[in-house]
């Protein structure tokens, strides 16, 4: 049960680690790398479709511009063809000299005349999209054609054009009707002329014919591709002729089509996306008038058709977007693992070295404190709870120093003032200064505490037991004293020197007599120090008294110095072993010498004893 309880705790604070990693991770750049990420593929997708919606407009208004310039063209050439067509009926006109005709009954004998056949059937043929010549009377019999003779009966007084010319002196003198032929039945463009005496009487009709097979075969030189349709209609909206060809459709009327109407209403150029009353698909629709004859010219494109390349075009903006959009995505998913991966990394760098540093800190022999500025405790390693005896429910990260003091002077490791040493705590932490004190126990441990500031204005304090040290510190002066006192009743001189820079560390009392100086002057001195204290001129090297020796060789035998004070004198300086000459220790040795120069020999051999502790360095 008890093991099951760890494992449910361990799973537990795994599961809160990773919570804290996720947490971290989302809004560290990982949080931020995504949202421009998403913000980028967003704006390359919106650009996208914007773009999109920008060529779909441009390709609609382009494809409106192209069915308005065919319009016109188409209006323009089927005008240039009416006039033609009028040129041609008025020299018809003008050659058969019908106005200077004054009865119906000469009218009729003229115009069936074998000359008047040859030139109408020589007209009929100067335009190939006109059709046949016929000059009906003024009841509506056909008396001659341009095809051959002879011609059949036919009457047109039920047309409404002959109505019009005949019982209205008003109307125009030329006007165009669609109708179907008498003699095949296909729907036919009638173009009409009224024929007048010379009184102005209403002689007959010229008639000339206009087949719409014609216009759908020019319509076909001009087709604007598939979905495409060029129409002829009627003033009246009639179909008179459609490019594709559906025969169904053709003498139907179209008058309530919305194209025809604005174009009826305005009389001008007209575009529109209409849904088209023929097929019943979306288009657009460009229509203009004829000017010489009661006709309109409509030209349609299905949407779907001029949209055609458009699609192309999005098709191609939607692939790249969706390329560039799955290439950033990559790259921000690498760089969003690899981020991943660094911060595991280095969470598990940082686990392990927290890991390190907790064991690092709990096996410290001194304890260690952290405080912030506010003097609020920071971390602490076990020790530190351990040598003062803590509750771990107490001390914990945002304990206050003086809560923290009351619980250690509680716990029996603290028995001076609170306040008064928190204050002076915080005093001397906040003028930067470094500061340390010994606390003694009541259960006799020494414990020393140092405290040092840090740069965000809080310290750390580390707490060491040095209670052992300060018994073997107080055994070790117990024992330096009693040396001391042994030493300085030795009635020898005794000197200790450290081993390295040669200087004294201890004398007892008869070396202070012999060297004539007090313990305090000698300690921390070598023995150059000391001769040149008592002797100026005096520098370590022999040089002094080398120089002494070149001076004395170089006088007169006779001056040599032989006496017992020039003798003293060298025996004053300091100097090498062979400073005496040979032959002075010669004779003292065979005891010819005076004692005078005994002693000085006795003062030489205690100098170079000195000179030789003093030059042990040169000769290492």
């Amino acid at each position: 049960m008890r093991g099951l309880f760890h494992h449910l705790k361990d799973i537990r604070a795994r599961t809160a680690a990773t919570g804290r990693h996720l947490a971290a991770t989302i809004r560290g750049p990982v949080l931020w790398l995504t949202l421009c990420g998403g913000l980028l593929v967003t704006a390359i997708f919106v650009g996208t479709i914007m773009m999109a919606g920008e060529f779909r407009e441009r390709a609609l208004v382009n494809s409106e511009r192209e069915l308005e310039n065919t319009v016109l063209l188409l209006a323009r050439h089927f005008d240039q063809q009416f006039e033609d067509s009028d040129t041609l009926a008025d020299d018809v006109i003008s050659r058969l000299q019908i106005s200077g005709i004054t009865s119906e009954k000469e009218f009729r004998k003229h115009a069936a005349s074998s000359e008047a056949h040859e030139i109408l059937r020589s007209k009929a043929g100067v335009l190939s999209y006109l059709g046949d010549i016929s000059i009906f009377d003024s009841n509506g019999d056909m008396i001659n054609w341009s095809r051959p003779l002879p011609a059949p009966p036919l009457n047109i007084s039920e047309r409404a054009y002959f109505k019009s010319f005949k019982f209205d002196s008003r109307s125009p003198s030329i006007l165009t009707e669609s109708v179907r032929s008498y003699l095949t039945g296909n729907l036919n463009s009638i173009i009409a002329h009224r024929l007048r005496g010379e009184d102005g009487v209403f002689l007959g009709v010229m008639t000339r014919r206009i087949n719409p097979v014609n216009y759908e075969k020019f319509f076909a030189s001009v087709a604007l591709g598939t979905g495409a349709a060029i129409s002829m209609f009627h003033a009246d909206g009639t179909l008179l002729a459609r490019y594709p060809r559906v025969d169904e459709l053709i003498g139907q009327n179209f008058a309530n089509a919305p194209l025809l109407q604005r174009v009826r209403e305005w009389s001008t150029l007209q575009t529109l996306r209409v849904l088209s009353p023929i097929d019943q698909t979306d288009r657009l629709g460009s229509a203009a008038p004829l000017g010489h004859y009661s006709g309109v010219v409509v030209a349609t494109n299905t949407v779907a058709a001029a949209l055609s390349d458009w699609r192309e075009q999005t098709r191609f903006l939607v692939i790249a977007a969706t390329l560039a959009a799955a290439v950033i995505a990559l790259i921000l998913f690498l760089i969003i693992r690899q981020i991943t991966r660094q911060n595991r990394e280095a969470q598990q760098r940082l686990e392990a070295e927290r890991s390190r540093l907790d064991t690092a800190l709990n096996n410290m022999i001194q304890g260690l404190a952290t405080f912030n500025a506010s003097a609020r405790l920071v971390t602490f390693n076990q020790r530190y709870i351990d040598m003062h005896n803590l509750s771990a429910d107490v001390v914990k990260p945002g304990c206050h120093l003086r809560d923290l003091m009351q619980h250690r002077k509680d716990r029996g490791s603290f028995d001076g003032d609170v306040d008064e040493f928190c204050n002076s705590v915080v005093r001397n932490i906040g003028r930067e200064k470094a500061s340390h004190s010994i606390i003694q126990c009541a259960d006799g441990r020494t414990l020393l505490t140092v405290r040092k500031p840090l740069a965000d204005g809080g310290w750390v304090a580390t707490m060491e037991d040095i209670t052992e040290r300060r018994n073997l510190e107080q055994e070790r002066d117990r024992n330096y004293a009693f040396l001391s006192q042994i030493i300085d009743h030795i009635p020898s001189q005794i000197t200790v020197k450290d081993v390295h820079d040669r200087r004294y560390l201890l004398v007892n009392r008869v070396a202070e007599v012999q060297f004539g100086m007090s313990r305090d002057l000698i300690i921390g001195k070598t023995a150059s120090d000391l001769h040149a204290a008592r002797n100026p001129q005096f520098d370590g090297s022999g040089a002094l008294y080398h120089q002494r020796r070149r001076r004395r060789y170089r006088a007169p035998v006779g001056q040599r110095e032989d006496r017992a004070s020039g003798a003293l004198r060298r025996a004053d300086r300091p100097s090498e072993p062979g400073a005496v000459p040979r032959a002075d220790r010669a004779r003292a040795s065979q005891g010819r010498q005076r004692p005078a120069i005994r002693a000085a020999l006795y003062r030489h051999r205690r100098i170079q004893g000195h000179q030789r502790l003093a030059w042990t360095p040169c000769r290492r």
